[in-house]
């Protein structure tokens, strides 16, 4: 029975109990404890200090859930220094606190948030901030983002790299998250951060009028209900995933000698993969800006179940890239869930969310109901 080792999760951390019963369910035996024989290492921290001699033995067939060096793209400031027009203007506190402050002169109108390198008390700056505080961050904020309902969100694609030579990344292209901010962005108010910073405890995709219907009611995925809401608005859902695409692609070219020699610095390059999550936020022109790249991303439906299947099948689907899914030990109708689900088999999506083909169901159902 092939074994997987959870590892950098406090006593009865629940951030992980997706992943441990897919795992379960496909027959691995999970351990938490200190144990050489595993086949997977699933760690929710970076393991190449805290497990160094354990890293520096990797066998051929043990694969770990990280890559070496891959702060250069999760690390806020490493990602701020990327040639990419598509990352916002940033600076790392203190050590850059003379660099912002000439910049902020030379464009007095250009708004700044401060972010805490823990991603906390982020808020936008008022003047009376000490710029001094070590382990802060400070990041252009863009004044008008694309509204639904009145309210900003970010759009949370997931993101899998599996080789660095060659390189190989993989976009999950079946779904999003969709986070929303819980007030209404206008007014402006630099008092209520609820109204342009998204929280863990934001307002889900379910509970966005304008995207319920498509979502609820039609059963679309989270992607596919922004798509087909933006379209009714006559906006280029395919400018934007476009732009998506290409920044993806390019933080990983501008990253990837530096992958790969820290890979290289432990004698080999195929025993990892990696599981991000970048966050963008699209602007009122469609432009799209990424804002960061997290490192091991939240998969607990703790506080949103409806988020468990999208979990599920983001899991599945980075396993099974890298040769790890093995037979489902339980119903078929489990396994079918995770490999595909209802949301995912919609077709013909702009046609049904059309007038015409929602009278034509309405009919439909009343003369059922007449006929019964």
């Amino acid at each position: 029975m092939p074994v997987v080792k959870f590892y950098g999760l406090r006593e009865n951390e629940k951030t992980l109990d997706i992943v441990k019963q897919l795992f379960q369910r496909m027959g691995y035996r999970i351990h938490t404890h200190d144990h050489m024989d595993w086949d997977i290492l699933w760690s929710h921290t970076y393991p190449f200090y805290s497990l160094a001699k354990e890293m520096a033995q990797l066998k051929p067939n043990q694969k770990v859930n990280h890559f070496p060096g891959s702060g250069f793209i999760t690390q806020k400031s490493n990602l701020a220094a990327l040639p990419i027009d598509r990352i916002p203007k940033s600076f790392v506190l203190p050590e850059e606190k003379n660099t912002f402050l000439e910049f902020v002169e030379k464009n007095p109108t250009k708004f700044w948030i401060l972010k805490s390198s823990n991603h906390r008390g982020m808020k936008l700056l008022n003047g009376t901030e000490d710029l001094d505080s070590p382990g802060s961050y400070i990041q252009e904020f863009i004044k008008k983002p694309l509204l639904i309902n009145g309210k900003k969100f970010d759009v949370g694609v997931y993101v899998m790299l599996t080789s660095i030579d060659p390189l190989r990344v993989y976009m999950y292209s079946g779904d999003i998250l969709l986070r929303f901010c819980k007030e209404n962005y206008f007014p402006l108010n630099i008092n209520l951060p609820e109204s342009y910073i998204v929280g863990d405890d934001y307002l889900p995709v379910w509970e966005v009028p304008d995207l319920k219907f498509y979502y609820s009611e039609l059963n679309y995925t989270g992607k596919e209900s922004l798509n087909r809401y933006l379209e009714s608005k006559g906006k280029s859902t395919k400018r934007i995933w476009y732009q998506i695409n290409e920044t993806i692609k390019n933080v990983y070219l501008q990253t990837e000698s530096n992958l790969k020699k820290s890979a290289m610095s432990l004698g080999s390059l195929r025993n990892f993969f990696e599981l991000v999550r970048f966050d963008f936020i699209i602007d009122e022109d469609l432009n799209i800006f990424l804002l960061e790249v997290n490192m091991s991303p939240n998969l607990s439906a703790a506080h949103f179940p409806e988020n468990k299947l999208l979990y599920e099948q983001i899991v599945y689907n980075s396993l099974s890239i890298v040769g790890m899914v093995r037979k489902f030990h339980d119903s078929f109708t489990y396994r079918g869930e995770a490999e595909v689900s209802e949301r995912d088999i919609q077709v013909f999506a702009e046609q049904c969310a059309s007038e015409a083909c929602q009278l034509s169901c309405k009919k439909l159902v009343e003369f059922n109901k007449q006929g019964a």
